[in-house]
């Protein structure tokens, strides 16, 4: 369910402070691939939901594979608007940062020795960011509903994840795969096992995932390499603010 309303909880999180309309979010969000109107859940509860969805390991597979689509479907539509995929990779990033501390908790109350959850945690986000890369994503378009198919079949297979449009009526074709998953597999950061012993931490994993599509934007929309860095610089700091919330949460609830 919650991959399915992605764009929803997307839509929730931009509302830092009640600045949801200030900050023009219904523009951002107004064109969905299935056509529908972004609701919100209020920026609090979805937090929640996200945190108490992503604790769990199939729940946490389930939302960032529909994260990861969301956000390179955004990333994608807004390359003639760059004004509007910077907006949209800083909320993004921190959706992101709230899902990967989600499951970094859920993994510290499953095993309580810090040493083994965190090898734990390794491995698991290790391995399934590696199939969904590595084997290639295809999406498909019925009625305008965007449907993930793949080597994450089990997870989120036949799950409708709505994506960024360019216009209202626009049409997922196999080039948006193109355009954007085989950008990702190209830069794919390695996480067989080899590597996996050279990650110090997991967040390391989940930086990546936020922070290669946001550099494939800026090298599709021509930024020059201080207007890249001050990007990331910015995407770095949504992300933390993402695993900020949830740790705050984390304290308050212990």
């Amino acid at each position: 369910m919650g991959a399915s309303y992605i764009d929803d909880l997307n839509y929730s999180i931009m509302d830092f402070g009640g600045s949801g309309d200030a900050l023009e979010r219904d523009a951002l969000f107004k064109n969905s691939s299935d056509g529908s109107t972004r609701t919100s859940f209020d920026e609090q509860k979805a937090r929640n939901f996200m945190m108490l969805v992503a604790g769990d390991e199939d729940g946490y597979k389930s939302l960032t594979s529909a994260q990861q689509l969301y956000m390179a479907s955004g990333l994608a539509a807004f390359e003639t608007d760059e004004d509007r995929g910077v907006a949209f990779a800083q909320n993004a990033a921190k959706v992101h940062g709230i899902l990967d501390e989600s499951r970094s908790h859920g993994i510290r109350e499953e095993f309580k020795d810090p040493e083994e959850a965190q090898q734990v945690l390794q491995e698991q986000n290790g391995e399934w960011r590696k199939s969904l890369v590595s084997g290639g994503v295809t999406v498909a378009a019925t009625a305008g509903a965007a449907i993930l198919l793949g080597p994450a079949a089990g997870v989120v297979a036949a799950t409708a994840v709505p994506l960024v449009m360019e216009s209202a009526g626009s049409v997922v074709t196999t080039a948006y795969g193109n355009h954007t998953l085989e950008y990702l597999k190209d830069h794919e950061y390695t996480n067989d096992p080899q590597a996996l012993q050279a990650v110090q931490d997991v967040e390391k994993i989940g930086e990546r995932a936020a922070t290669q599509p946001v550099l494939n934007f800026a090298q599709n929309t021509g930024m020059s390499n201080k207007e890249a860095t001050d990007l990331i610089n910015e995407i770095e700091q949504s992300y933390l603010a993402g695993k900020t919330v949830i740790s705050n949460n984390e304290k308050v609830s212990s």
